[in-house]
Formats: structure tokens, sequence, C-alpha cells
């Protein structure tokens, strides 16, 4: 069959139109979404809340925001992880933005919260609540016309995050470390915006479930939960010996990230450690993140070789704050380790002996001496797979 050309022309522009009005076909179906889950089922609002009198409804496959204030919240609170979704502007100068680890409390939108904008102007990908590295040049580059659609991808692990937009990374920051988990939000702010295929993997996996300690095996006497919280103490009459709480599993790469707060005494995270006594006893050997003491921050193998790399004393009076909750951040990857406090570095080592294993248990520590107590809370481990 011979066809005109004045007719394949006009068919090759509908099938155009077809796909690019299509509400659910994703601009890259051949990314891998393996350990994604999404989070807009393509009908309902399920699984997000409107907040503050948000103006956004599930309609023809999207889902619409139709100018107004307020917020839509996630139903679940995310740490780390990678989020995609695709946007477009259905008029020009649309302001709104992507809330991540934000609270729930606010007037319009979260009062506590890092915003990735989603605005049709040089404002595009900025990043709000944290200093960062936004190229404006290639932002107007990538950004499609108003009325195409727009794809997002945010990778967000502890203090770091990478912004691609249209498969270009185009904002970066290593400064997220004052907000550690929440919500993901998109926001109203009188504009017009259409959201769809809305997908996360969620990096993080809790070691501490909030309310028992389930997964952890310790000295009952001197372990127990309280107000979200995992709290140890030696109190009234101290210990003879250390005593530790050890999670079940073994870790080899990976960011674990624990909250505390403690005053008095020494204590300390441990990491790629191994079990030695007897059973009963709760005593293990291996890395430290130190605790108190004059030397938190400090990088320490418990009953091994002592101190391998001391705190940044600058670091710690600057940022350690004794008494309140901090959060500590261990990365160990192959043979490096780096210690983080409240998102700064205390110390870093390499690690050159063969022999030192390169995973191991994790666990909590309470130290040998007069009674102490300290907490522990919001334990998350992000593994880091080769």
């Amino acid at each position: 069959m011979i066809l005109n050309r004045g007719f394949i022309q006009p068919v090759i522009a509908i099938a155009a139109l077809c796909l690019l009005s299509a509400p659910n076909v994703s601009l890259y179906a051949d990314e891998s979404e393996e350990g994604f889950t999404s989070l807009f089922d393509g009908k309902t609002l399920d699984g997000w809340h409107l907040m503050n009198d948000a103006k956004f409804v599930a309609e023809d496959g999207v889902i619409k925001l139709n100018g107004g204030s307020g917020w839509l919240r996630s139903d679940k609170e995310y740490a780390d992880f990678i989020l995609r979704l695709e946007l477009r502007f259905m008029k020009p100068k649309q302001d709104g933005g992507v809330f991540l680890r934000s609270n729930e409390e606010g007037e319009n939108w979260p009062s506590q919260k890092y915003e990735v904008q989603c605005e049709n102007t040089l404002r595009m990908a900025k990043i709000f609540g944290a200093e960062h590295d936004l190229n404006v040049d290639l932002v107007q580059k990538v950004l499609k016309p108003d009325g195409e659609w727009n794809a997002y991808e945010i990778k967000l692990i502890g203090s770091r995050i990478e912004v691609r937009l249209n498969g270009e990374l185009v904002t970066t920051s290593d400064h997220m470390e004052k907000l550690t988990r929440g919500f993901l939000g998109l926001q109203g702010e009188s504009g017009f915006h259409e959201y769809r295929n809305i997908r996360i993997k969620d990096l993080g996996k809790m070691l501490f479930d909030g309310s028992t300690l389930k997964g952890w095996r310790g000295d009952a006497d001197h372990w127990s939960v309280k107000d979200g919280a995992i709290v140890g103490s030696t109190m009234p009459d101290g210990r003879k010996e250390n005593t530790f709480l050890i999670a079940d599993g073994e870790y080899g790469d990976f960011i674990l990230k624990v909250k505390f707060k403690h005053s008095t005494g020494a204590s300390g995270i441990q990491f790629r450690s191994r079990p030695i006594g007897k059973d009963g006893e709760f005593l293990v050997t291996g890395y430290q993140a130190d605790i108190g003491g004059g030397d938190t921050g400090t990088f320490y193998e418990e009953k091994g070789r002592g101190t391998l790399a001391p705190a940044d004393g600058e670091v710690i009076k600057r940022h350690y704050q004794q008494e309140e909750w901090n959060t500590y951040e261990i990365q160990a990857i192959g043979d490096n380790v780096e210690l983080k406090i409240n998102g700064h570095v205390t110390a870093r080592y390499t690690e050159k002996d063969p022999n030192v294993p390169r995973s191991g248990l994790v666990a909590l520590q309470l130290q040998a001496g007069a009674g102490m107590t300290i907490f522990f809370k919001d334990i998350e481990i992000h593994e880091i797979k080769p």
C-alpha cells in the first residue's frame, strides 16, 4: 500500500499529541524502578492529607493544584530516600515546591522543612532551608515550556541532596543536617500545577520502633523505653564493667544516624563489632563512636587499639549541645570511616589493617563507672550495596 505524505503527517502529529497528553505515561519508563513505591494511585488522594485549606484534587490521572494556599502532606515520614515525580506548569510564573523532612504544624505551610522550588522562573530547583549550589543556566536549558511535563528526581541521604531536572543534575547541597526526618509535601502558593507518577525509594531502615526493644538484646536491668526513646541507665550505683544493648543483624557499608542526649558519664555507639564473653554478658569489641567523658565525636576501638582518630575539638565546641538532642551520623564504607555530630565532621579514619572486620554488629554502650543515664532515638541505617 502507498500512503501519501499529506496523510502521514497529520497521523504523526496526532500520535505525538496523544503521548504528551496521556496522564500516566512516565517520561523515563526505562529507568530502574526497583524498590520504588508509588505515592499516587492516579485516581484519589489516598495516602495524602490536605493541609490548611489546600486546593489539590485528583482528576484525569493527575494531582491538580488549583491556586490557593496550604499544602498536601504524605501519610508517612521519611529520612533518606530517592523521590521521583513529574510536574508541569499550567500558566507562566507559577510558584510552588516540594517539601522534604517537614513537620506537620504551621500557619500556611510547615514551620520546619526543606523545600525544592517548583517554579517556572529562574528560581526553579532552588532549595529553601539550606545553603546550596544551583546551576541556573542548566535549569533554564532543560526546563520544558509551560504545559509540558518535567521530571524531578530528588536524592536525599543524610546531609547530602542531589536534585535532577529532566535527567540533569542541577542542584546540590551538603547542608541538610538540621532536619533528619519528616513528611513529604506539595506546596500550594496560588499556583496552577499538575503532578503525576510520584514514587519513592525509601533508603532507610529503622532499628528502633519507638516503643519497644524488639530487635535488640541487653540487660533488662539497664535498658528500657520511655517517651519514644531508648533509655540506658546505671543509676544509682553505676557498674564495674561496660554493658551493651545489641541490635539484631550485621552491617557492612552504611550510613547510620542516631539521636542521643546525655549529661554525665560516658557511652558510645558500636558498629562493625563482634560479641565477646559469655552469653548474657552483652559484651562486644570493635569500632565505637564515642559519647561523653570528654571524647564525644572521637573514633575509638572498644577492647582493641583505643583511640583511632580524636575528635576535632573546635567542631565539638561549636556544634555539640550537652543535655540536648544531638544527631550522630556514622559513615562506614570500605576502609573509610567518617563521624559527624549535627552534620559536622568530627573524625575521619582509613583502616589499613586487613584483619579488622569490615562488617559486624551495631550496639549502644553504657560505660563502667558512676551511675549515668543516656537516651537514644530515631536510630536509622541506610545500607550501601556495592
